[in-house]
């Protein structure tokens, strides 16, 4: 036991001397006689006070640590997000709560103008109700707040909104019927020109069709043929993937702008090939050698891709088809007049 458990127990048991601490003893009274087991157990009591109070203590300990280490934890900082692996921006919660905070605080009011409503709901109610029959048994005609409350307590039980009637004053009872009537008019008004809306916006879907057809036409006038055409087809089919989505979906939904530089772009690159083609005799001819390639099922073993070479240049020619290098090189070999009988022989 240390000095000041030795203290406190000697406080509990009667025995310390306030004056020790001048002589510079422990303060602690010596036991004299029988005293000393006459206090037996206010010292043991006390010592079990002083451990308890210990205990206590340590175990207070970890919370209040906690606490001071959350008060300590700079607000700034990010939180990990459940899985551990990423944070989270602290303004993300602090937002969060803000929102959490204003929604609880909008319900609690909504909550207690909706109880303040019933409350005078169910109390004009019920004196609209009294005056009207005061009314009916002194033998008076119902007058028109006490039709309009009537009307309004049959709409209500037949389902319609109650807040439609506000707090239901004569006041509130004659707008709110004045606001069902409108309603109902004007249902009944649309109704009535329903098909006659229609046929309008059918109308003006012609007339935007017509006007992005004719925008289109405007900037190239055989747009349709071209887009119809086969050699659009063979160009859209040589582009990536994802170009011929996007093709597609210009032609379906794209603007008449998206249109037609669409249009554009396919025609410059035909007249680029095409002038190509005409400007040069052997890209011509490699060009249908190519295409015939492509499009002609071989005749003979020789017209097969890597066979032997033919015996004629035609044939030769023919085999180098799917090789444009190869027969651009064996074309560059043959003499002027062998060049053009050879192309005369395979156009």
């Amino acid at each position: 036991m240390n000095e000041a458990q030795k203290l406190l127990a000697a406080a509990f048991a009667g025995e310390l001397d306030l004056d020790a601490d001048a002589s510079g003893s422990s303060g602690v009274s010596a036991p004299e006689g029988t005293a000393a087991p006459a206090n037996a157990e206010s010292t043991q009591a006390a010592t079990e006070a002083v451990a308890g109070a210990e205990a206590a203590n340590t175990a207070t300990t970890p919370g209040t640590v906690a606490n001071a280490s959350a008060q300590e934890e700079h607000e700034g900082a990010p939180i990990a997000s459940k899985s551990g692996g990423y944070t989270i921006p602290y303004e993300k919660l602090t937002e969060a709560r803000t929102a959490r905070d204003s929604a609880i605080a909008e319900r609690d009011q909504l909550r207690a103008q909706l109880e303040q409503m019933t409350a005078a709901q169910a109390a004009n109610l019920q004196q609209g109700q009294a005056e009207a029959q005061a009314r009916a048994d002194a033998g008076k005609a119902p007058t028109q707040a006490d039709q309009n409350l009537a009307a309004a307590k049959s709409l209500v039980d037949g389902g319609a909104d109650a807040s439609l009637f506000g707090s239901f004053s004569e006041e509130d009872i004659a707008a709110g019927i004045n606001k069902l009537v409108a309603d109902q008019v004007a249902a009944r008004v649309e109704a009535a020109l329903a098909p006659q809306r229609e046929a309008q916006a059918r109308e003006q879907a012609v007339t935007a069709e017509q006007l992005h057809a004719q925008k289109i036409l405007d900037a190239h006038k055989d747009a349709f043929e071209v887009a119809e055409s086969k050699e659009f087809a063979s160009w859209k089919s040589g582009q990536p993937g994802y170009m011929q989505a996007a093709i597609d979906r210009t032609l379906q939904a794209g603007t008449a702008q998206d249109v037609i530089d669409l249009l554009g772009q396919f025609k410059q690159f035909h007249a680029g090939a095409a002038g190509a083609a005409a400007g040069d005799p052997t890209a011509a001819a490699v060009a249908k050698a190519l295409a015939d390639a492509k499009t002609e099922p071989p005749v003979s073993l020789s017209s097969l891709p890597g066979a032997a070479p033919a015996g004629t240049e035609a044939e030769r020619a023919v085999a180098l088809a799917s090789d444009p290098a190869a027969l651009l090189e064996y074309m560059s070999s043959l003499p002027r007049d062998r060049q053009t009988s050879l192309m005369n022989s395979v156009v």
